[in-house]
């Protein structure tokens, strides 16, 4: 993990790998005083029904693909930075989310990186879009 204090404002340069101390949601995890939020995509709030399963997937990918490494994208958001995660094996974490149908494409932010994953989990009933 990073020796940045947690005041210090990270730059787009810097990078957090190992293995998050939590997983709050669907899209956001922790390194220590870090929170980092997932680039490009929305998870289920955890206050709806999809928000637990979501939470867990994201927990169980980091558990059984981590350590991941994340690339401060620059962004900020209810101060969270926003970040790209990979797994150790180099798969791109937020495409995973989608991908099982744990998260959309947030597509103002990923100007559609993620559709084609959202749709064939869609169209295969996956996660969220389970029938």
């Amino acid at each position: 993990m990073m020796a940045t204090p947690p005041d210090t404002p990270l730059t787009p340069e810097a990078r957090i790998s190992g293995r998050p101390t939590r997983i709050t949601d669907g899209d956001t995890l922790r390194f220590g005083a870090h929170r980092l939020r997932l680039s490009g995509i929305d998870a289920p709030e955890m206050s709806t029904p999809h928000g637990e399963p979501a939470r867990r997937h994201l927990a169980a990918l980091v558990a059984t693909r981590g350590p991941i490494a994340c690339q401060d994208q620059g962004g900020r958001t209810h101060g969270r930075i926003v970040a790209r995660c990979r797994t150790a094996d180099g798969a791109d974490l937020e495409t995973l989310m989608v991908e099982a149908g744990w998260a959309t494409d947030f597509t103002r932010h990923s100007h559609g990186r993620h559709l084609p994953a959202q749709l064939r989990a869609m169209l295969d009933g996956k996660g969220m879009w389970a029938r």
